[in-house]
């Protein structure tokens, strides 16, 4: 019997890829003296979320608000470009009308739940009314977000 040997020889640079950094939280914004910051968060650090959008020609508008489903105790407060036009409320059946005026250019109604009720999340129906037209919204607030409607004004 004959007997063969091979020697096989290879070489090859290996290295590991470098981790990929974590991404780090963004920072809470300063308070300041206003509700509605451009950046989606309010004076508290709720995150706002807008949940609904129109225009209005006009500069005085009506906002009502009311728990059109099981009535299960919803706290809320409303506030309209950093002003509370309603503190503390208890949603009831029957709705709660507001007149409020409007700024040019984009205005915020912000929906801060005070409780969740029985039945989280807090949820309001919001109907925005001006002279010529009429927007219905279900706002949904919780503990980590405010619901918000964005109207702009155009005189």
């Amino acid at each position: 019997g004959a007997i063969m040997q091979f020697t096989l020889r290879y070489s090859f640079d290996f290295q590991l890829p470098e981790p990929k950094p974590k991404p780090e939280k963004p920072e809470k914004p300063e308070k300041t003296d206003t509700t509605y910051l451009a950046g989606g968060v309010d004076t508290t650090g709720m995150m706002l979320e807008v949940q609904g959008r129109m225009k209005s020609g006009q500069e005085e508008i009506e906002i009502a608000v009311w728990d059109k489903n099981e009535i299960d105790g919803d706290r809320i407060t409303l506030i309209v470009n950093g002003q509370v036009v309603l503190a503390d409320y208890t949603l009831k059946r029957r709705k709660k009308v507001i007149k409020v005026k409007l700024q040019p250019g984009k205005n915020y109604i912000v929906m801060r739940a005070e409780n969740l009720g029985t039945k989280p999340p807090s949820t309001a129906a919001v109907e925005i009314r001006t002279k010529d037209k009429t927007r219905n919204v279900t706002l949904v607030s919780d503990k980590e977000k405010s619901g918000a409607i964005e109207v702009t004004y155009n005189p």
